[in-house]
């Protein structure tokens, strides 16, 4: 790969932009000359207006769009919230659009996962709306029942494996007012097997009781990781036999270049394509989705921290971006391609050597 595709701002309008690894400079996912790139007739405005991340497969552009609406029952005492998902790809060379696949029920509305593997596309789909006592409807981003859907993108073929959190108490978690633990983890593809995991608890009042003793105007779940008994499912699909099964492996953080990583007792826990495992230095949990395996290295940015499998050693980074949050996306040419976001919630992308990213070593 010599680029990646991201979501960026200028002003108040958010398109999609391509970076270029050797030039180090982006470009709008856009052909039209002058296009200010602020309505739908720009590819690169159109192709992020739900959020989740475009991606690119054969020359095309692809993502997700969701309507929903609420329908009356027959016999007018009832209502639904009634979904509505469409797949749409748009040619980057001409601008073209049109609907790829439909897909009813659910909503992918901000679904921030998925994995491309032999052609097809794995996504959860979530039925994300819940009826209120007085009747009215609330739509809340990645939580409810959560389904895990395969997209053939050479057919439109499409194939939905059935609910995966099937816990009964699982969908209390969207109490939490976030999708932080209410969410299907689509971790990725490890020894021919794509893992997905979720939490649940035992009593719903554990999660009811965590909310109540917060404040209530200024929601803080940051504990909320540790501090609810939680039990944390994880299943494969065999891509080999197309079946879900339980995983032998406790849940995965990151899944990347047919690497495991989980983290459990205060320490990460990195298992290369072989099972081969080795651990890192005490570092503190990370609950962030910006953890990246490159070029052979676990790199968690938030805590300023990376962890070399084959020396065993875990450093810190370099005190020029110790305190950037960044991520490591890339590898390229010798030089480590990270992003970050200042203080002004500009991105900054920048292609650095590995002398001046990697600090001292965690004793």
């Amino acid at each position: 790969q010599n680029g990646v595709i991201y979501t960026g701002s200028e002003g108040s309008s958010t398109a999609a932009y391509f970076l270029d690894y050797e030039s180090m400079q982006a470009v709008p996912l856009c052909n039209k000359p002058n296009c200010a790139h602020k309505d739908t007739s720009c590819l690169a405005f159109q192709c992020v207006q739900d959020s989740i991340m475009p991606f690119v497969y054969q020359g095309m552009v692809y993502w997700f769009h969701t309507d929903s609406k609420i329908t009356d029952s027959d016999d007018g005492r009832s209502t639904a919230y009634q979904f509505q998902t469409t797949c749409y790809c748009g040619n980057m060379t001409t601008g073209e659009v049109e609907s790829f696949v439909e897909i009813p029920d659910v909503s992918m509305k901000d679904a921030i996962e998925f994995v491309i593997s032999n052609h097809t596309l794995y996504i959860i789909g979530c039925d994300c709306a819940y009826q209120e006592e007085d009747g009215s409807w609330t739509e809340m981003s990645r939580i409810g029942d959560q389904y895990l859907y395969a997209i053939n993108l050479d057919t439109a073929d499409v194939k939905n494996y059935g609910l995966i959190n099937d816990a009964p108490t699982a969908s209390y978690n969207w109490t939490l007012n976030g999708a932080m633990f209410a969410d299907v983890e689509l971790t990725g593809i490890y020894q021919n097997k794509l893992y997905l995991s979720y939490r649940y608890v035992d009593d719903p009042n554990d999660i009811i009781d965590y909310v109540n003793t917060g404040d209530p105007d200024s929601p803080d779940w940051s504990d909320a990781g540790t501090a609810i008994p939680w039990h944390r499912v994880n299943k494969c699909l065999n891509l080999e036999t197309d079946t879900i099964e339980p995983s032998e492996y406790p849940a995965a953080d990151l899944i990347q270049d047919d690497t495991y990583i989980y983290y459990m007792d205060g320490q990460y826990h990195v298992m290369d394509a072989d099972g081969t495992e080795t651990v890192s230095a005490d570092i503190p949990a990370n609950n962030s989705r910006n953890l990246t395996f490159v070029n052979g290295i676990f790199w968690d940015g938030p805590q300023s921290t990376c962890f070399q499998p084959k020396t065993g050693e875990t450093h810190v980074l370099s005190e020029t971006y110790s305190d950037t949050n960044l991520t490591v996306i890339a590898y390229y040419k010798e030089r480590y391609i990270i992003n970050y976001t200042d203080e002004n919630n500009l991105i900054h992308f920048e292609a650095v050597p590995e002398s001046d990213l990697i600090g001292g070593i965690v004793e």
